[in-house]
This record gives C-alpha cells, structure tokens and sequence, in this order.
C-alpha cells in the first residue's frame, strides 16, 4: 500500500476490548480486541494483536491480525504475513503477501463506503 499522510485519529491498545459498533471520520489503528462494526472514512490499521469480530467497511485497509467478518474498502485491501481473515472481502484493489490466509470469497469491485452493511456478525 503507498504510504499516505492521512492523519490517525483513532488508536485502541491491545490492553482494551470493545463490544459494540465504532464509526470515524478518520483513520484508525486497533491493536485491541472489537466484537462489532468497524465504518472508517480514511485508513483502518489492524495490528498483529488485533483481533475483531464484526464486518469492517472503509477506504483503505492493512490488517496483521485477525478479522472474522466481511471487509468492503473502496480502494485497498492489503494482508499482511501471518493475518487472517475469515469473511468476504470486496474492493478495488488487494494485495495479500505469503503465509496470509484469507477463508472467504473475494469480489474486485467498486464499493460504496458510506453505506453500512445490513449483515451483523454473531
């Protein structure tokens, strides 16, 4: 992923867990654990000690840890080595290195960021 001067403003630790939906206007990087929704207008950053339960929707996405859920980014997608996603994922661009493992379907399309998915994870 090109390297982009989009401010972060949103950081959540590894030492926290959140259960419930988080939307922001900007940029976000998670290292903690979320049991919910993630709606960015800007980057998403899931760290190697992430780990998140619920659909993510966004701009641009780099994800190290682990997501069970759908991922819809309007522009990029890219796994890291030793992520993991299990859900669909959709977007324009996707990039996925070695030892990444991806157990879903993917569609390269255009993706309408500003519209929440109906689909809740259980």
């Amino acid at each position: 992923m090109k390297s982009t001067n989009k401010k972060l403003n949103t950081i959540i630790g590894s030492d926290s867990k959140i259960i419930g939906d988080i939307e922001s206007q900007g940029s976000i990087h998670i290292d903690g654990e979320i049991q919910g929704n993630v709606i960015a207008k800007n980057l998403i950053t899931v760290g190697k000690s992430a780990k998140i339960t619920g659909n993510i929707r966004t701009v641009e996405i780099v994800v190290s840890g682990k997501i069970e859920g759908n991922i819809f980014a309007k522009k990029e997608i890219e796994l890291k080595n030793k992520s993991v996603v299990k859900g669909d994922i959709s977007t324009k661009m996707l990039t996925i290195e070695t030892g990444a493992m991806l157990d879903g379907k993917c569609s390269m399309e255009s993706v309408e960021v500003n519209k929440l998915s109906d689909e809740k994870s259980d």
